[in-house]
């Protein structure tokens, strides 16, 4: 019943290996798996709530149709092998092995928790500083240097937005309308940027006769 696996160890204890599960099919969470022995045998520590949806509760239905085949990453702390982040579309925090989990970080920073942006797939920390973790998400590169406390985003200038589609305006170059995986709909005007429309950007066009009209998708 289990589908796509990613895999995590500490510094702090070699012997600890992690695996975070899918659910084949749905890709839902098929639960956070722990090996004290480097992995001869293995214990099932969480099933719930479902740390890979979208929900600030984790309460998605994990046989619904869920992105585990997406996004799954899964890191530990170099300085304690008990403390455990997971990435879904949003990123959770366990501080005793899996047993446990509370929201950390927010795709649209909901319930005053950080904003990251959705769709976590790489947990990275440091082999020398435990406070340390980078996220790398469709929205860019975040990072907290507080145990995620406070999250930031370090894409800022980085030209990495992937863009489906571009509409110009008739007579004005510069007049840019753009379609961007994950990154919305997303608008040039005055040499400047702004969001339009939000999720995934597709198709968009600026009307030929009148460039006041314009459409997304």
């Amino acid at each position: 019943s289990i589908g796509r696996i990613a895999l995590a160890v500490s510094v702090d204890n070699p012997e600890v290996v992690y695996a975070l599960c899918t659910r084949a099919g749905s890709w839902g969470f098929g639960g956070l798996y722990s090996s004290i022995n480097s992995g001869q045998t293995w214990q099932l520590k969480s099933s719930t709530p479902n740390v890979l949806g979208r929900a600030l509760d984790g309460s998605d239905d994990n046989d619904g149709a869920q992105q585990g085949w997406y996004d799954l990453s899964i890191a530990v702390s170099p300085s304690n092998a008990n403390t455990v982040y997971v990435g879904g579309v949003n990123i959770w925090k366990s501080l005793n092995g899996g047993q446990t989990w509370s929201i950390n970080a927010h795709w649209t920073g909901a319930g005053g928790k950080p904003y990251v942006h959705a769709d976590v797939h790489d947990l990275v920390t440091t082999e020398d500083n435990g406070s340390l973790v980078f996220a790398g998400c469709d929205g860019g590169i975040f990072q907290t240097k507080n145990n995620g406390s406070t999250w930031s985003d370090l894409s800022k200038g980085m030209g990495i937005m992937q863009f489906y589609r571009f509409s110009t305006g008739v007579g004005d170059p510069y007049l840019i309308i753009g379609g961007a995986q994950d990154n919305g709909t997303n608008l040039l005007k005055n040499n400047k940027w702004s969001q339009v429309n939000g999720g995934d950007g597709m198709n968009c066009i600026i009307d030929p006769t009148n460039p006041t009209i314009m459409y997304a998708s």
